[in-house]
């Protein structure tokens, strides 16, 4: 057990018999066989032909989607929602919709924004820039503004364009106490841009509270409104991060930071950064969103919040993981007064593949545990059933084979820690 505090929390994988119910009492016996069929192939040689394996095999793509989404309908997304909060998580629902054109994508945001506002908790909407501007346009705006030219009119037109859609975005999100999320930020065809656009941006929304940004007059506490994305694995995530929490000082704004992990390829730089925003968010200068969804990744935040003596209910810090990844983190972090979100991508089975796909890839290296847990789960119920005795023993052989199999090409990273 971590001590945080003035509390001891039990982390899965330690011997807490209430905790390892708690982690699967939402889920029937046949969603727990289809999570632990799906986890498996995540986790798997296999998942490297995801693609391919949904394209051939619907009824593979029907489970993985029922895994990992929240439905076709908005009315899933709710449900889904619901099922979270009953169990002290919350939700960040990812409408997808990639045909879109730029102003259609825009409308789809500013629905999204509507709908997060109603959530029972702080609602975040999920906003991918390269979305709100037509490709070509982004991709010839953004090789002038790097070569430093001067830019054309169609140029000087695609960057006012999306400045005005992302003011618009922001301005609409304070009016419903929604804030937003900024993702995919990668790539050459969109850096210059933002470069352009995002400092005068966080300077206007972050630096005053919602209600004064709504009605366009300063007022204080400053809060944090845009969150970006710092992945500890790109290069210079601590220097970016440390730069951009100096700039925020002294421009006296509160910077949103989403930590994103990426397990044990850089504990280190995780570490610092995290240090980094705990120290800043103790001053009052960011709130954080963690994208954890390894145990030391998140073990890792939860010393740390303890050595910061930031207490789980009221620190400006929260846990972040795709649904269906890494739940048995997340439903014990939740069942323990943590802040937790999944992000929740709902729509059209050809709408939601990408988000799909992403989350398939995330189990990859995240959901081993996930996988072993479910497995133990319903070898459990199946023994408590005699009707299920024969069964319980074929799947009985398959695990020993199964773990026998992992054992030999898994990682230590992927190993469940020793309680």
């Amino acid at each position: 057990m971590l001590p945080t505090g003035k509390r001891n929390v039990q982390l899965p994988g330690q011997p807490d018999r209430a905790a390892h119910d708690h982690r699967f009492e939402h889920k029937s016996t046949s969603e727990l066989l289809r999570s632990l069929l799906v986890l498996r192939l995540c986790t798997s040689p296999l998942s490297h032909h995801g693609p391919d394996l949904l394209r051939a095999q619907p009824w593979l793509a029907a489970s993985c989607a029922e895994h990992f989404t929240a439905g076709a309908e908005r009315a899933d997304a709710w449900a889904q929602m619901n099922k979270l909060k009953a169990h002290g998580l919350s939700a960040i629902l990812d409408a997808a919709d990639p045909f879109n054109p730029p102003v259609g994508h825009l409308h789809s945001l500013l629905a999204a924004i509507n709908t997060a506002s109603a959530m029972p908790t702080q609602g975040f909407a999920i906003v991918r820039p390269r979305r709100l501007a037509d490709p070509e346009a982004l991709r010839r705006t953004a090789s002038a503004l790097a070569a430093g030219a001067p830019l054309d009119d169609a140029e000087r037109q695609c960057l006012a364009s999306m400045d005005q859609r992302l003011q618009q975005l922001a301005q609409h999100a304070a009016t419903r106490g929604v804030k937003l999320l900024l993702e995919d930020l990668d790539g050459p065809h969109l850096g210059p841009v933002l470069s352009a656009l995002l400092p005068p941006l966080l300077r206007a929304v972050n630096s005053v509270g919602a209600e004064a940004l709504a009605a366009g007059r300063p007022a204080a506490p400053a809060e944090a409104r845009l969150f970006l994305p710092y992945a500890v694995g790109a290069a210079g995530a601590l220097q970016r991060l440390t730069r951009d929490l100096e700039t925020a000082q002294s421009e006296g704004y509160v910077l949103g930071a989403k930590l994103v992990g990426n397990g044990s390829d850089a504990p280190s730089t995780w570490s610092a950064c995290l240090e980094r925003l705990l120290e800043a968010a103790q001053a009052g200068r960011a709130e954080v969103m963690l994208a954890a969804a390894r145990r030391g990744e998140v073990e890792a935040a939860v010393a740390a919040l303890a050595r910061a003596g930031l207490s789980p209910e009221a620190a400006p810090v929260a846990f972040v993981q795709p649904l269906g990844v890494a739940d048995h983190l997340g439903f014990s972090l939740g069942r323990h007064g943590y802040r937790v979100y999944k992000t929740c991508p709902y729509g059209k089975a050809e709408d939601v593949r990408p988000a799909l796909l992403q989350h398939m890839q995330d189990a990859s290296w995240a959901s081993h545990e996930d996988a072993r847990l479910a497995q133990a789960e319903l070898w459990s119920r199946l023994l408590s059933d005699p009707l299920a005795a024969a069964a319980a023993r074929v799947l009985g052989a398959r695990q020993q084979r199964s773990s026998a199999g992992a054992s030999g090409g898994r990682s230590d990273a992927n190993q469940p820690m020793a309680s």
